[in-house]
């Protein structure tokens, strides 16, 4: 009955692993699979962020004005008095959220998602962030000049922060993950899944590496397609042949660079000193707030197109609805609104505000080109959009993501090779100004405070995870195959009746014994066992990296000390990547 019972066991064994053994070749099982998965996740719960946040901002814009439809037009709709007041009371009510925040900013954890991925473990409060989501709905649906893609991306990032937590990744994939989410919230927010993921690789990551690149392309796409299906697919600047009329118009597109990069300075100062000047005022948050609500109040009375982020009011000076001194005024008009925003601690993004300022400093520029030569230059729009590209790369000082959005905006290809010029010489100027990336800023004075580790001074602790399954070295072949049957791991950890670490034995190393059922009991675990190189938790990151350069698998096993090799963990090699990548183990 035993030897039945054996056999039988046997049986299924070769069944069961055969199928494991085809499902992992064909679906893949590997961790760069795993976190695309995870992140394809991320990037549709991104999408689904986005349609329920505008759907939330629609809502918020009607309990502030009873009036439904782009803001600006709201704004201009709406009695002079309300006009002043509505921005008043959003930011009264924004800073008071934002006050209670406070309560609830415990420990050393940020909302910053930036500073989660490039200098944290990936985790983000679900409170605290909650909390100034609200904040920013409150802010940009009663005026506030600010962008709403920041607190969109926040969710975004902090939807897959959530899953990557219960999900139980540890810190090099979690922080992947929240920046694949970050990818999806900036596809959602502009339908663009290739400046999307761009952003986060050039802005945040600093990296190409297509082990955190990969995930972030497959979750700009994911939130772009769900985005699509959710709300409108076009593009939101869709243009057609705006490329150069001729090809002297070289040196304006040149000069337009150098202009952004020079109007790139003087805002990232004027955003400064505004939140200089607040910050020294004796009243607490709200108080702030309701004042830099009131200002853009009163700024509105002439220039209602400064509510909002700008996005119509972008799109009608593409069409050539602004001209002269009228634009003139709204770009001055926009960017001071902007700043009192800012400058008095709402919560938003600044990077369609900037694409608004932009696109009025290239639109000046045209018309004043296209009324000298008018059959001899090209469309007032193409010099608009250029210029957006330039005063983006200038503060953000990524020019192939500017680049890229500019055609994603618009689908125009034409524009690919006067904004690539008008981006270069931006940077070039910016770079020679000292302007420094409005991302960037805030993560060098968190990151000043924290001790700079070269990657060989880094040890494996903290990616070390949960150890493979173990089995006797006395263990038969038939015993092994059944240990395999009762994991999803792909490989075992062979130890000796001390516990000291044998060897590793994988699935694929006993499919040559499956046809052979007498190998069943004359084959031990020992004998299938692979020696591997030791690992330690104290070992750097460096050294870790050479072992694996010796080892074929993607996993190698921690043991506590090179004399007991007791197992107490596993390091894959795509967790080491990560962190060497983001020169941090943690």
């Amino acid at each position: 009955m035993k030897t039945a019972t054996r056999a039988e066991i046997w049986r299924h064994a070769q069944k069961i692993l055969r199928r494991r053994l085809r499902f992992a070749h064909w679906l893949g099982l590997s961790d760069q699979h795993t976190m695309l998965l995870w992140s394809a996740g991320a990037g549709v719960l991104a999408g689904l962020v986005a349609a329920g946040f505008l759907n939330a901002l629609r809502s918020v814009q009607w309990i502030f004005t009873q009036r439904a439809g782009d803001i600006v037009a709201v704004a201009r709709e709406m009695p002079l008095w309300q006009r002043v007041l509505t921005p008043v009371l959003g930011g009264l009510l924004a800073g008071l959220c934002l006050l209670l925040s406070r309560h609830f900013a415990t420990g050393k954890r940020t909302t910053d998602y930036l500073e989660a991925i490039s200098l944290g473990d990936g985790r983000l409060p679900l409170r605290l962030s909650l909390c100034k989501a609200v904040a920013a709905l409150l802010s940009v649906g009663s005026g506030g000049s600010i962008g709403r893609e920041g607190a969109l991306v926040q969710l975004a990032a902090l939807g897959a922060s959530r899953m990557g937590v219960w999900a139980g990744l540890h810190a090099p994939r979690l922080r992947v993950l929240v920046a694949a989410g970050t990818a999806g919230g900036v596809a959602a927010a502009y339908h663009a899944p290739i400046a999307g993921s761009l952003f986060v690789a050039e802005v945040v990551l600093g990296s190409l590496a297509m082990e955190s690149f990969g995930p972030l392309i497959v979750a700009a796409v994911a939130a772009t397609l769900t985005a699509r299906q959710l709300g409108e697919a076009a593009p939101l600047y869709p243009t057609q042949a705006l490329g150069l009329v001729s090809w002297w118009e070289a040196a304006p597109m040149a000069v337009l660079g150098i202009l952004a990069g020079l109007m790139a300075r003087l805002s990232v100062n004027w955003f400064t000193r505004c939140e200089g000047w607040f910050a020294g005022l004796p009243v607490i948050l709200p108080g702030r707030m309701a004042l830099g609500g009131l200002v853009v109040g009163l700024i509105s009375l002439q220039w209602p197109e400064v509510w909002g982020n700008g996005q119509s009011v972008i799109g009608a000076m593409l069409e050539g609805n602004w001209i002269g001194l009228a634009l003139l005024g709204v770009l001055l008009a926009k960017l001071a609104a902007t700043g009192v925003t800012t400058g008095s601690g709402a919560v938003g993004g600044v990077l369609t505000p900037t694409l608004f300022l932009g696109a009025a400093l290239g639109g000046l520029m045209g018309q004043a080109l296209h009324g000298w030569l008018p059959t001899g230059t090209a469309n007032p729009a193409a010099y608009a959009l250029v210029g957006m590209a330039a005063l983006l790369t200038a503060m953000t000082r990524a020019p192939l993501v500017s680049v890229v959005l500019v055609f994603e905006l618009t689908l125009d290809y034409d524009l690919v090779v006067p904004a690539m010029l008008g981006a270069v010489c931006a940077h070039a100027t910016a770079s020679g100004l000292h302007v420094e990336s409005v991302y960037a800023e805030s993560l060098r004075r968190k990151e000043a405070g924290k001790p700079t580790l070269r990657p060989e001074e880094l040890c494996i602790r903290n990616v070390v995870k949960e150890p493979p399954p173990a089995i006797s070295a006395s263990a038969t072949l038939a015993e092994v195959a059944e240990r395999f049957l009762h994991t999803r791991r792909l490989h075992l950890a062979v130890v000796s009746s001390s516990g000291a670490l044998v060897g590793l034995v994988n699935l694929h190393d006993i499919k040559e014994y499956l046809t052979e059922v007498p190998l069943g009991r004359l084959v031990t675990a020992e004998e299938l066992a692979h020696a591997t190189p030791l690992l330690t938790p104290d070992m750097s990151l460096h050294a870790t990296f050479h072992a694996f350069a010796g080892f074929e698998g993607e996993h190698l096993p921690v043991v506590e000390d090179a004399v007991s090799r007791r197992l107490v963990g596993a390091v894959a090699k795509f967790d080491l990547l990560l962190a060497l990548a983001g020169g941090s183990s943690k």
